[in-house]
């Protein structure tokens, strides 16, 4: 996904964004970070082709996605900040199989989806529920659901953590890593700078709806890079400053990377199989010990 040139304006003469161009390729995670009005919110509106920008382009595999947005939007996917904004059906999961039915989907095509999508996330016990009594975190996790069910290509991703606990912050970082491992385009907007860290290929940093950097994902917590911009330092930079740490041994102890990911599988599976075996041995020795 690409935006080249993209001008945005609220009320004439008054651009929220100034000219933005940046790109997401399949099978990459692209944060934007900036402060509060910097047009993080409304960029990913428009990417998600809600709002029509006042000059340039958005591009979808390379076409124009106002030229042919009826066909193109299918293909993303976005998570509002405010998880309220898209939550309007009477049961959490009516809510996650809207997309599939208004697609034309055969309901038990649906109800396939839909479980496996609730099963990932953890929520599969609150589908009868009304999605307006839920939690913040609950109705966020509702909410991602509803944009996964019918697996777009490209994520847009309001502030996925805001207001999440550790556990929670855990799941939209696994779901993160497999839709990178998937090929898909993972775009997201967020302050949380130790977030960005751990998950983001490479970052965009903007300021009075400009872009005013683009660094690569393990350098957002850098001092330097930080100070360019007027970001303030996560904890994870302080305490690096701190314990005179090096940036590259905190990376390659906290970020997730594809390297990360195939030891942290080995090792679950090495865990399973070493507990199996004990099981086997464990039932052998009751069978054994039952005479």
């Amino acid at each position: 996904m690409t935006v080249e040139n993209v001008w945005f304006s609220y009320v004439r003469g008054n651009p929220v964004l100034k000219g933005v161009t940046l790109s997401a390729s399949p099978g990459e995670v692209v944060a934007i970070l900036g402060p509060t009005g910097c047009g993080k919110s409304t960029l990913l509106t428009i990417m998600a082709g809600l709002m029509r920008p006042d000059e340039g382009r958005v591009l979808v595999n390379g076409e124009d996605l106002f030229g042919n947005i009826k066909a193109l939007r299918r293909h993303i996917g976005l998570l509002f900040q405010d998880p309220e904004h898209q939550l309007f059906n009477a049961t959490v999961y009516d809510e996650v199989a809207y997309a599939l039915r208004t697609m034309g989907m055969p309901e038990d095509e649906v109800r396939r989806r839909v479980l496996r999508v609730v099963e990932e996330l953890g929520i599969r016990e609150l589908l009868d529920r009304r999605p307006f009594k839920l939690s913040v975190g609950e109705k966020k996790k509702v909410a991602l659901a509803s944009v996964l069910s019918y697996d777009p290509e490209v994520l847009l991703l309001d502030e996925p953590t805001a207001n999440l606990g550790a556990r929670d912050e855990a799941l939209i970082i696994s779901t993160l890593v497999k839709a990178r491992r998937a090929g898909k385009t993972v775009v997201m907007a967020s302050h949380d700078l130790e977030f960005v860290f751990r998950v983001a290929d490479k970052a965009y940093i903007m300021g009075n709806g400009t872009i005013k950097a683009v660094v690569k994902g393990e350098d957002v917590i850098k001092p330097e890079v930080l100070d360019a911009v007027g970001l303030t330092p996560p904890l994870i930079t302080m305490v690096a400053e701190h314990f005179r740490i090096s940036y590259e041994e905190i990376a390659s102890l906290t970020r997730v990377t594809e390297e990360h990911e195939r030891q942290e599988q080995s090792l679950k599976l090495g865990t399973k199989a070493h507990a199996s075996s004990f099981d086997t041995v464990a039932s052998n020795h009751g069978d054994k010990g039952g005479g």
